[in-house]
């Protein structure tokens, strides 16, 4: 019989995520998003916050069923297994940690191992079959340069249909976010009475949390007035949130809302804030959604403005982190609720 006999990726390679459209948003001006106030820019129709999947092929004369296995051990230990005969395109997996891979066919032929690393020159996008907007909060930079853990926090749009999709997630997606990320936690942001998504069976634990936007969208719990966050009924919200980012077991965790967003842009912005990130990084990490079916999403639009100028209200020529800081201890989260998400969510 003649061997398997690897083709791609080379041994030792570093394997870089980004696609064109990717390239493009850190190459544009204003991150693919309006460069002026209150401009409206529609749905996309073409999705662009896919990364790009890691095509693994290798020679099979015999053209038997094989296994694609790929391990965090150069023994090979707790592979992950692929069926493909000759080809297998792999999402997912992890940036700057050395991986190792290796064909094994039906009627035992193996191939030889080879490693593989994915480069860290963008966030991690995910794919989710039928999901846009899908990234993780790790790889960002916190308090004292101590990158945030990948695997912990993931955000993105809703499971069901899209506006300018016909078709909500997919089975295959279903599995990425079970099977894949391990999903423990569904933060729903889209309100306090929403119910679990039906497709998890179960498994995944549902939080929902009504949570306004920003400084100025209108809170209806409140009447007309449109404080966003920062009104009382929003504060205690956020204490509540807090306290589910500082228990262990709620990892990991996806936040949505519709379109991954606004609610959860502003979630995230808190929490990455928390964790140390600076303000151009969290306005990159907002921005990024541009690359998603909703667009529209700039630091120089009236929302965000006014978002910002909030914000110096708190300490004016503060940090970012000093601002949102002052605005966590009046929504009554402790310093050391704050110290456990730190330790959880940040690497040594």
């Amino acid at each position: 019989m003649k061997k398997i006999i690897l083709s791609t990726p080379a041994n030792n390679a570093g394997i870089s995520m980004r696609t064109a459209d990717i390239d493009r948003f850190f190459q544009t001006p204003g991150h693919l998003g309006p460069m002026t106030p209150d401009e409206n820019v529609p749905y996309r129709k073409k999705e662009c916050s896919h990364p790009k999947g890691i095509v693994f092929s290798w020679q099979n004369p015999e053209m038997t069923p094989c296994t694609l296995q790929i391990s965090v051990s150069p023994s090979m230990r707790k592979c992950r297994n692929h069926p493909a005969i000759r080809r297998k395109t792999v999402y997912n997996l992890v940036p700057g940690i050395p991986y190792y891979w290796r064909v094994v066919s039906a009627d035992g032929r193996r191939s030889e191992v080879r490693s593989f690393t994915l480069q860290t020159d963008a966030p991690r996008f995910l794919f989710v079959d039928g999901v846009t907007n899908v990234r993780d909060l790790g790889g960002w930079h916190g308090i004292d340069g101590r990158k945030i853990r990948y695997g912990m926090v993931f955000r993105g749009a809703q499971f069901q249909t899209w506006p300018t999709t016909k078709h909500p997630i997919t089975k295959r997606g279903i599995a990425t976010l079970l099977d894949d990320l391990s999903l423990h936690t569904d933060l729903d942001l889209r309100g306090d009475d929403v119910k679990p998504f039906k497709g998890f069976n179960g498994k995944v634990r549902h939080k929902p949390f009504a949570i306004y936007a920003y400084a100025t969208w209108k809170n209806y719990d409140i009447g007309e007035k449109p404080f966003g966050i920062f009104s009382p009924n929003e504060r205690k919200r956020i204490k509540k949130m807090f306290e589910l980012f500082a228990t262990p077991s709620t990892y990991p965790l996806y936040m949505h809302c519709q379109g991954g967003c606004d609610r959860t842009g502003t979630v995230a912005f808190l929490l990455g804030a928390a964790l140390g990130m600076s303000l151009e990084d969290l306005l990159l990490e907002y921005e990024l959604s541009n690359l998603s079916l909703a667009q529209g999403r700039s630091r120089h639009t009236d929302v965000m403005l006014k978002f910002l100028e909030k914000w110096e209200s708190y300490v004016p020529g503060g940090t970012i982190g000093e601002q949102v800081g002052a605005y966590l201890a009046e929504c009554g989260i402790r310093e050391e609720t704050l110290t456990r998400i730190r330790e959880l969510l940040l690497e040594p």
